[in-house]
């Protein structure tokens, strides 16, 4: 049987930096969305130091306003208030960087073959195990940020059939997780390394992430909107821009409206 979620279960155990920060912690039974559970809060008032996570999301929201799916009791869903000390121009690498923090949390857990998609999707082998979702929140620093992570701790064969698309849960890889455990390391890590962001900026975190991209040296395609670009993926930039590599040249694109996937290879 999977254990309730439990705000005292998760409070306790995060490490004492973190509760110093955290103003408050719900664990709420059913929500629309998380993030935009923070979003309403944040209307009148600042939100850094809020944390939510909730048993079920009727409408979860993934990056581009993609739905994100999950049973009741079986998943993570959690979002987290941060005010975030850097130029507007640079906000956009947190993603990356929370991405980090997730694998780091993925890492001690023992879990192999963990990568990460650009901007913001977990990747176990070729499915996606979770994803992060960064909204930005005001257009002066210190900005205000709603952090949203998910994780797939278990899957069933309808959840996937409906999801329509490569997943991946925890348990597909024999881990049996403590939710509440897991949910205070993401807290946990997310924060940490959100202050290491504001000290130093993603440049720091950029080689733990190159050797982590799942798409390096990858044939790709990048959609932005109606328009098509494909190449070859190089990696990222310092303030964690996607690099590819095209016919007419090096292009770059950061997170916005753009999608990317990778294209399978002609074999020679």
């Amino acid at each position: 049987m999977t254990e309730p979620l439990d705000s005292r279960r998760i409070s306790a155990a995060l490490p004492r930096t973190t509760r110093s920060w955290l103003k408050t912690l719900e664990v709420l039974e059913r929500i629309d969305s998380t993030n935009a559970y923070l979003a309403r809060i944040a209307r009148t008032g600042p939100i850094d130091g809020l944390v939510v996570t909730t048993e079920f999301q009727t409408a979860g929201r993934g990056r581009r306003g993609r739905s994100w799916a999950g049973d009741a009791g079986q998943n993570v869903a959690v979002s987290i208030g941060h005010a975030v000390d850097v130029p507007l121009t640079k906000v956009g690498g947190l993603s990356l960087v929370v991405g980090l923090a997730v694998v780091d949390v993925l890492d001690c857990l023992g879990l192999e073959r963990v990568g990460l998609k650009w901007p913001n999707d977990i990747m176990l082998g070729e499915g996606k195990l979770g994803g992060v979702l960064i909204e930005l929140l005001g257009d002066a620093p210190p900005a205000q940020v709603i952090i949203g992570v998910g994780l797939n701790v278990a899957l069933d064969e309808r959840t996937r059939a409906a999801i329509g698309a490569p997943v991946a849960a925890l348990a597909d890889a024999g881990l049996r997780v403590d939710r509440n455990q897991l949910i205070a390391a993401l807290v946990a890590r997310v924060h940490e390394f959100t202050a290491a962001f504001e000290s130093f900026g993603f440049e720091r975190f950029q080689p733990l992430w190159e050797s982590l991209n799942v798409h390096a040296g990858r044939s790709v395609e990048v959609r932005c909107g109606e328009a098509r670009v494909t190449g070859r993926a190089l990696g990222v930039t310092a303030t964690g821009e996607l690099r590819v590599e095209t016919d007419a040249g090096e292009v770059t694109f950061n997170a916005g409206e753009v999608s990317l996937r990778a294209i399978a290879e002609r074999a020679s």
